[in-house]
This record gives structure tokens, sequence and C-alpha cells, in this order.
């Protein structure tokens, strides 16, 4: 029960990061990419993440789903799923780490019950 109430307070987090997207330079989300994600702290790659996921970029963010710190792949997943990207979260439902996987499924609901309520597109699944 305890995973689920954390993933609750994660949706609402990742929600209002994807809200707040800002503009970064090219350049920069390149390097968070790519120092960002390969650092040796867990906490500097969990910024890194949440900056790709301000971006908009899930081509990069979804490299995190990679980290080996749990936190970070669910976190990843939450974001990837407020960034409307279903097919992104595939991955994550292979996860070793049965919290991701669990993260991934409640990612795919979400998506699902916002895709009939027409508050997303659902051009992701369509490979629009």
């Amino acid at each position: 029960m305890e995973a689920i109430e954390q993933l609750g307070g994660m949706w609402e987090e990742a929600e209002a990061v994807a809200g707040a997207a800002e503009a970064a330079p090219v350049e920069a989300i390149a390097v968070l990419h790519s120092r960002g994600l390969s650092d040796g702290s867990a906490g500097v790659r969990g910024a890194a993440i949440e900056w790709l996921g301000r971006s908009g970029n899930v081509g990069m963010l979804s490299d995190a789903l990679d980290d080996p710190a749990v936190p970070n792949r669910m976190r990843t997943v939450a974001l990837l799923a407020s960034l409307q990207q279903p097919r992104r979260l595939l991955p994550a439902l292979r996860d070793a780490e049965p919290r991701v996987r669990l993260a991934a499924v409640h990612g795919c609901d979400r998506l699902a019950d916002e895709i009939i309520r027409g508050e997303a597109d659902g051009s992701d699944l369509r490979g629009e």
C-alpha cells in the first residue's frame, strides 16, 4: 500500500513539472543527457531526470529508464506518463523492480483514462 501512496505523490509532482515545462537551450539538454544521466550520484542523475522532464525531450528522458536507482526509474516513468508517452513506458513494464513495473502500469492506466476523457489525444499509441 505504501508503494501506491508514494506513486500518488509522484504523479502530482510529475504533472506539475510537465505543466511548467521550460524551453532550455539544446546544448544544456545535451549536457544533462550525456553527463547528468551518467553521473555517479543518484541525486545528480535525479536532478538531470527532472530537467529532462521539464524540457519535454522524451527520447533523452527515456534513457533514464536504465538508471541504477529505483526511485530515479520510478520518477522517469511518472514524467513520461505526464508527458503522455505510453509507448515509452513499455520497457518499464519489464523492469526487474516490481515498484517500477507498478508505476508503469499505473501510468498506462492514467493515460488510458485521459484518452477516454479526451484530455490526451493518444497519438503516441497510433504512432503519429
